[in-house]
């Protein structure tokens, strides 16, 4: 079980550092990336960026989400082999 949680670790990571953002900071960090491409704001050029910038975080996040499901499914997998009693001897 220890190995399953040390597995899990890092998923549950990921997927806590793709919610971390403010809204605010998203939309920064993305007007930034366009920005830095030379695109102007306001013109159709921008808006697509913007839109590529949303699909990527969308799949960023969809990415994360399985990691953290596949994590879980590795834990129950785990538990679920554990013997169901154990029996302790005190001599």
């Amino acid at each position: 079980m220890k190995c399953a949680l040390l597995a899990a670790a890092p998923l549950a990571a990921a997927l806590l550092l793709v919610g971390c953002a403010s809204k605010q900071e998203m939309i920064a960090a993305d007007n930034n990336a366009c920005k830095s491409m030379g695109l102007k704001f306001g013109t159709p050029e921008f808006a697509q960026c913007r839109m590529v910038q949303d699909a990527r975080r969308d799949i960023e996040r969809a990415n994360a989400m399985q990691q953290y499901s596949e994590g879980l499914d590795m834990i129950a997998k785990g538990l679920s082999n554990r013997p169901a009693s154990v029996n302790v001897y005190h001599y």
